[in-house]
């Protein structure tokens, strides 16, 4: 049993490692021996899940991994409500959050605290990118509004 709960974390751990990294290979390498319940329950100290930790720090091709090939809903939530756009608006990738918004992420869904992915975005990127993201997010929401 003890070894099963090694082996177990091993997996975590390196989910959570190949997720942060942007190695696909390693990533698809471990989801192989686990199961979808297993790598949606998987979070690290703070609660970010592999998709957050990706979109966290930009690396758009493993979420598409996560979103297209393990169907991870787009808005996957952390325990504190955080979404994998309110990671990458944060940390100013347009890309991340550009392909995050083109699969229906949920541009203005609140955490706990009330902050959206516009806040963030606001908050803590650079002018540029808090133009780019802001006006990503506003399209999307000029456009969503006019298809309903």
């Amino acid at each position: 049993m003890a070894s099963s709960r090694a082996s177990d974390e091993r997996k975590a751990t390196k989910l959570l490692e190949a997720a942060s990294s942007g190695n696909l290979r390693v990533l698809k390498e471990v989801v192989k021996e686990l199961n979808e319940n297993q790598i949606k329950r998987i979070r690290n100290e703070i609660g970010l899940s592999a998709l957050h930790l990706a979109a966290f720090h930009g690396s758009t091709e493993i979420c598409q991994y996560f979103v297209q090939d393990l169907a991870f809903p787009v808005d996957f939530l952390t325990p504190l409500g955080e979404t994998p756009l309110s990671q990458a608006a944060m940390c100013g990738h347009v890309a991340t959050a550009r392909y995050l918004i083109s699969q229906g992420a949920n541009t203005v869904a609140p955490n706990r605290e009330g902050s959206t992915p516009l806040h963030y975005a606001a908050r803590y990127g650079s002018a540029v990118t808090r133009g780019k993201i802001g006006l990503e997010m506003m399209t999307y929401e000029i456009w969503l509004g006019s298809h309903q």
